[in-house]
């Protein structure tokens, strides 16, 4: 981030940074037109990297604590600049947790700066535990910092060795001594005169804001928002469009940062089509993160115009959610691929007769444009429908889950006869004939199968189903209607005679039953399980059955005896709470399992 005018955020604190406070110039009543610092002072007030106090003053010699350079820190990384918000916000949802031990105020600074690596979570109690957070900020602890912040840490404990010129260099710790070499050897810090450096002098605010001056421009720290084109990972070469739609190409090293929606991540994920930001400090790639939600934008629609001008322009006509149709034009790069049939072709030979997906990123521009005839089909498994706007919904055979807009008067067909889009069922394998992406007709057929289980649900209403658990403890539901062939034992009998627990086998067209056939209930002697809901009302006890872990409704009867093991009183339906493990006997009923003997066991 070069030395720019930015929106800050302004922080509604009180701290020794300042307050929300405007002043009406850009000069503090007591930063003399003389003082050393004034330049500084003004510049990162300027651009909102620290404030004044309320009544005017700047407090130039008021020291700054460890707590508060950590905040300062993180603005010169860019905190307060808009465009970083939603890698703040990422930031914050990674790391919010390791600060909840500490009582500090602006915890999303201090996430970005976990963000960044600039601390590690090894280093928060050194800044921010109770005895420490408003200590203030020694010298020799800001020339830590501030080269944690530049990235120079490795650079400077690799120093072949270091030479510090300053009379008291004795005084530095040792362990700090690479740190003091790396920033005053690029005079981001200097000494304080009588070439003294004086490492535990406390760091003022006239020299924090000459220090984040400093740094900044030692930094030279800017963002670019590219869309990738390609990646050679073994080069750690990334060949990308630039907003402008030209073509760049950014080499990444060994230090460069990898971050994917705030999580660790490294250059072997990232794909062609995905939106990054890359962080440039000078020459070198300090930081590459990406939003999952931000990458590859993608638009489609009939094709109604193309045209070289103005360096290359598309307009397609885009359906939008709730059927409506708007001209979205696209600034067609260089370089883009333009693929028909899957052949290349150029800009020049794009018709209207066209269907258009195009792949764009920031400002319209697009990078790749897929091309297909007015006709064309889709193949997949139905998954659903909707009736405003008219469209369907099919897991597509390449993998991808598409949602179709239907056109008026869609035909429909299912096993070879006429039908509409109700008689449709859910796993149908469908040929969708499309007109410029829209549905025009529709082929399905029902997928036979036979499955085995136990009835687990019967609901019964507009819609009618039965939830079967077959032997690998999965429930399937299918839809029952009076045409289902139902028998019980081999008579004949209706969807209402069957029983929740019974064994059956079920034919089914996709998801719709055709037959199904019951067997008698056999009653489990017993069932444990534990309390999940009393209904005293109706005497119903829901249990989570402890053998297979599934829901099991009970009916317990007026004359059920309670035993009560836990020594809790328990002796009626209205003492009984869920979290009791029970145990229960008793026989079934009409479908429904009466409970004569309740054990509550723990």
């Amino acid at each position: 981030m070069k030395l720019k005018r930015i929106t800050a955020i302004m922080l509604v604190t009180m701290l020794a940074f300042g307050s929300m406070t405007t002043i009406a110039a850009s000069t503090f009543k007591d930063v003399a037109d003389d003082y050393w610092a004034k330049e500084y002072i003004e510049e990162m007030y300027s651009i909102g990297l620290i404030k004044g106090y309320p009544d005017g003053t700047f407090g130039p010699a008021n020291a700054v604590s460890k707590w508060e350079s950590l905040i300062l820190a993180a603005r010169v990384l860019g905190f307060n600049d808009p465009e970083n918000d939603e890698y703040i916000e990422l930031a914050s949802d990674k790391y919010m947790s390791k600060l909840a031990s500490y009582d500090v105020k602006n915890k999303e600074e201090l996430c970005y700066l976990l963000y960044w690596g600039v601390i590690e979570e090894d280093d928060l109690a050194g800044y921010l535990a109770e005895d420490k957070k408003n200590a203030p900020e020694l010298r020799y602890e800001a020339a830590i910092l501030l080269t944690k912040v530049m990235g120079g840490e490795e650079e400077a404990l690799n120093q072949s060795s270091v030479v510090i010129e300053y009379d008291d260099a004795s005084d530095i710790p040792t362990a700090a001594k690479p740190y003091v070499s790396y920033v005053t050897g690029i005079k981001v810090m200097q000494g304080t005169g009588n070439n003294k450096f004086d490492p535990r002098m406390q760091v003022s605010r006239a020299q924090m804001s000459t220090m984040m001056y400093n740094t900044m421009r030692a930094m030279n720290l800017e963002q670019h928002t590219v869309t990738v084109q390609s990646v050679v990972a073994s080069q750690s070469e990334i060949s990308a469009y630039d907003v402008k739609g030209a073509s760049q190409k950014y080499i990444a090293d060994a230090g460069t940062i990898y971050r994917a929606d705030g999580n660790a991540a490294s250059i072997k994920d990232i794909k062609s089509g995905m939106v990054l930001r890359i962080s440039k400090q000078n020459d070198d790639i300090r930081l590459i993160e990406w939003n999952s939600e931000a990458t590859q934008m993608v638009a489609e629609g009939k094709v109604v115009s193309a045209s070289t001008a103005y360096g290359g322009e598309l307009t397609i006509g885009v359906v939008d959610e709730d059927g409506f149709i708007t001209n979205e034009t696209f600034k067609v790069v260089a370089t883009a691929a333009i693929i028909y049939d899957g052949d290349s072709i150029s800009l020049s030979q794009v018709k209207p007769i066209y269907y258009a997906t195009v792949y764009y990123s920031g400002n319209n521009n697009a990078y790749k444009v897929e091309l297909a005839g007015k006709a064309s089909t889709a193949n997949g498994t139905f998954v659903g429908y909707s009736l405003d706007p008219n469209t369907i919904t099919i897991n597509n055979d390449n993998g991808s889950k598409e949602t179709y807009l239907m056109l008026d008067g869609v035909g429909v067909t299912r096993n070879d006869r006429d039908a509409s889009i109700y008689d449709i069922a859910k796993g149908d394998r469908l040929v969708l004939v499309l007109e410029y992406r829209q549905v025009k007709t529709i082929k399905a057929t029902s997928i036979d199968q036979t499955v085995e289980g136990t009835i687990k649900e019967l609901v019964f209403g507009d819609t009618n189903y039965i939830t079967v658990k077959l032997a690998n403890s999965s429930l399937e539901k299918y839809n029952i209607s009076d045409d289902t062939n139902i028998t019980i034992d081999d008579v004949v009998a209706s969807m209402y005679d069957l029983r929740p627990g019974a064994q059956i086998k079920l034919v089914a067209a996709s998801t719709n039953a055709t037959k199904i056939s019951s067997y008698a209930t056999v009653a489990p002697s017993h069932i444990i399980g534990k309390v999940k809901a009393v209904n005293a009302t109706y005497n119903l006890v829901t249990l989570e059955n402890i053998a297979d872990g599934l829901d099991q409704q009970v009916l317990i009867k007026g004359t059920c005896t309670f035993v009560d093991n836990t020594g809790s009183g328990i002796n009626s339906l209205k003492k009984l709470q869920p979290g009791y493990q029970v145990t229960v006997f008793g026989n079934i009923s009409n479908g429904a399992y009466l409970v004569n003997t309740l054990i509550v066991t723990k």
